[in-house]
């Protein structure tokens, strides 16, 4: 028998009063499954050799009993016109193709990144030609067609093209759920993708115990305290335990893992450099 009772305002109060931890095993939010930690870096990405992942009887890529997806991050010259338009990318592949078998023989495996991410987007890298700036962000890359021609994947009637452009990731790893013990846990925008309601309070609660001082650089943003971010460690936005936050000014936040996307203003990064000489 499975409780369905959300017990995260309790644990928040437990925390406020400055009691014992709550055994987070026992405070699981209502309509989540307990996520195994390997589940969250497969949906960011795991670099991997292909001697790593395993190969099931009809093709299908296997990483700790999970389904995965291969793909190339590094798009060298060309990363700006993937992200411009998936459709020049490198090709993702859901199977042991006959792509991956040349690639095989002729010793150039080289570095794949595995994912179980079903968003349909790929975080890629690469260089600018002429200035040699590192580029980077998320596309929507296609799959390979000799792989859908291995698995002779939803072929009847319908062209390999119109296969291709149809493609949905999170249909095809459904379609082959009764081949792995688990299945991704993490969706785009749910549960752990989302900040709990109560985040606001947690934020400015958890900076203030900080006393509004980034945890990397140790600069005092008392004055500026829109400028000092929360950091999630793991990534899950719902887990606001202590131990898995981390006050850092906007700088600091930007460098970690997977958030490129956070851009800082001229007017800010002036702010910041003031303070930091300021503040020796």
């Amino acid at each position: 028998m499975y409780l369905n009772v959300d017990f995260e305002r309790l644990y928040d109060s437990v925390r406020r009063m400055g009691a014992d931890s709550v055994n987070p095993d026992l405070v699981v939010r209502r309509g989540m499954a307990k996520i195994d930690p390997i589940d969250i870096q497969l949906e960011e990405g795991i670099e991997v050799d292909l001697s790593e992942v395993g190969v099931t009887d009809n093709g299908l890529f296997i990483y700790r009993g999970r389904q995965v997806l291969l793909y190339i991050q590094d798009h060298g010259a060309g990363v700006q016109d993937a992200l411009d338009n998936g459709d020049s990318g490198r090709k993702f592949h859901v199977a042991f193709c006959r792509t991956l078998e040349e690639m095989h023989s002729k010793g150039r495996y080289g570095r794949y990144v595995a994912t179980n991410d079903l968003s349909g987007e790929f975080y890629i890298t690469g260089y600018d030609f002429d200035s040699r700036e590192h580029i980077d962000g998320k596309t929507r890359l296609k799959v390979c067609k000799n792989c859908l021609g291995r698995l002779n994947y939803r072929c009847a009637g319908r062209t390999r093209d119109q296969i291709v452009a149809a493609f949905d990731i999170e249909a095809f790893f459904d379609t082959y759920k009764s081949f792995f013990p688990h299945m991704p846990r993490r969706r785009a925008g749910e549960f752990d993708g989302q900040y709990t309601a109560d985040w606001g309070e947690v934020s400015r609660r958890y900076k203030a115990t900080k006393n509004f001082t980034c945890e990397n650089c140790h600069l005092d943003l008392r004055k500026v305290s829109s400028l000092l971010h929360v950091h999630h460690i793991n990534g899950v936005k719902t887990n606001n335990s202590p131990a898995n936050l981390k006050a850092l000014c906007i700088q600091c936040h930007s460098q970690q893992p997977y958030h490129k996307h956070i851009t800082i203003s001229d007017e800010n990064a002036q702010r910041i450099a003031k303070l930091r000489w300021e503040q020796g």
